[in-house]
């Protein structure tokens, strides 16, 4: 009879599933792990025959994985980055590993810029990564194990398997106006149907913000959205409405250029916004605990 020891899949093995979980592709993975195809092939079949389960399957001419292999790819990224901080602590090398967070532009610009600060503050000699990711991206990031945070921007808390999410800010939408604009002067907010004559600067068809401004204009002023250029992030956007090139909502949390002001729109529902992270099914806090605890600090 076969000892539990061997029945347990072997590390090599599971990281090997996490290169080939990445690319969904045999040759790109092999590449990347540095092994042959048929090397790599038979890594991914040995921890299917090790675990009882399927862990991918073809769909038309793309691989996909099965619901057992996403819950197999999120385990064995928290267990290999587990595995790696305790071998470093045991060695005496401290916890070398990066705490590392995704994010979009305008969330890095104008959002997190006090939290990541006093991070760095408070755990000066802990490596710190950013990336710079779209919402879809930033939770692929979590979940496959390549960033420990992501904030990203929803209605509605993030679903997503494994992941779990704390509410970080709720930021009101404003209108960018030239500073010599009639309504850069007005108190209170602005209504979208004082927008409705106006050259809008909006991102691409498409977008979360442009779906809602089509369908709150459709809405309220029954009328399309007057687009009038499109460009994507809040700076360009700014910077277009510093030129002169017509008007914009964004967020609130923004901060406009020289020239530009920026009054609050009451037609348009808040962004919330959400730190995201992979559940563990180890025991331990998740890696980011203590980014997550600064980041939440300096927005409350």
């Amino acid at each position: 009879m076969m000892s539990i020891v061997g029945d347990l899949p072997r590390v090599e093995w599971l990281r090997t599933f996490l290169v080939f979980a990445e690319y969904l592709n045999f040759t790109h993975a092999a590449r990347a792990r540095g092994l042959s195809q048929p090397a790599l092939h038979g890594q991914v079949k040995q921890l299917e025959e090790s675990l009882g389960v399927v862990l991918y399957q073809r769909k038309g001419r793309r691989l996909e994985l099965t619901d057992n292999g996403e819950r197999v790819r999120d385990y064995a990224a928290e267990l290999l980055t587990s595995v790696t901080g305790f071998v470093e602590e045991l060695r005496g090398e401290g916890d070398a590993r990066p705490v590392t967070l995704s994010a979009g532009e305008g969330a890095y610009l104008y959002l997190l810029g006090p939290g990541i600060e006093a991070f760095r503050m408070t755990e000066p000699d802990r490596p710190l990564r950013l990336l710079t990711h779209n919402r879809e991206d930033a939770l692929e990031a979590v979940q496959t194990g390549k960033a420990d945070l992501a904030v990203v921007a929803s209605p509605e808390p993030v679903v997503g398997p494994g992941i779990e999410t704390e509410l970080l800010a709720v930021v009101g939408m404003a209108v960018a106006l030239p500073g010599r604009h009639a309504l850069a002067a007005s108190e209170g907010p602005v209504s979208l149907h004082l927008l409705s004559e106006e050259s809008l600067i909006a991102p691409p068809r498409g977008r979360p913000l442009r779906r809602s401004l089509e369908a709150r204009f459709a809405e309220l002023v029954d009328m399309a959205a007057p687009v009038a250029l499109e460009a994507s992030g809040w700076p360009l956007m700014l910077e277009f409405v510093r030129l002169g090139l017509g008007v914009a909502v964004v967020n609130g949390c923004c901060k406009p250029p020289d020239g530009v002001v920026l009054r609050p729109i009451d037609d348009l529902p808040p962004v919330n916004y959400w730190l995201a992270w992979r559940r563990r099914s180890t025991p331990g806090q998740p890696p980011g605990t203590a980014l997550r605890g600064v980041l939440m600090e300096s927005l409350h």
